[in-house]
């Protein structure tokens, strides 16, 4: 096995998936930023390395965050037939 082979084939940790999730998010915000851009924030960015609780707590939040936007928007927009 050459190095480095094992560390490819590791499944995710949850440090990874809360890294993949918080990558996400940030993406969902940016893309709604070109429809609906933030006047009171900065552009969403990533985070230093949290630990587990606090990489949870700060995916939930911009979690809240993106929901609340979206609903702005579909309040806005209204139905779409």
């Amino acid at each position: 096995m050459s190095p480095g082979t094992a560390e490819v084939n590791r499944p995710p940790t949850v440090e990874d998936r809360i890294s993949q999730i918080r990558t996400a998010l940030i993406e969902a915000h940016n893309i709604l930023d070109e429809v609906v851009p933030r006047d009171d924030k900065q552009p969403v960015e990533g985070e230093p390395n949290l630990g587990i609780l606090s990489g949870i707590i700060s995916c939930q939040d911009r979690l809240d965050e993106l929901l609340t936007r979206l609903r702005d928007v579909a309040n806005t927009v209204g139905r779409v037939k």
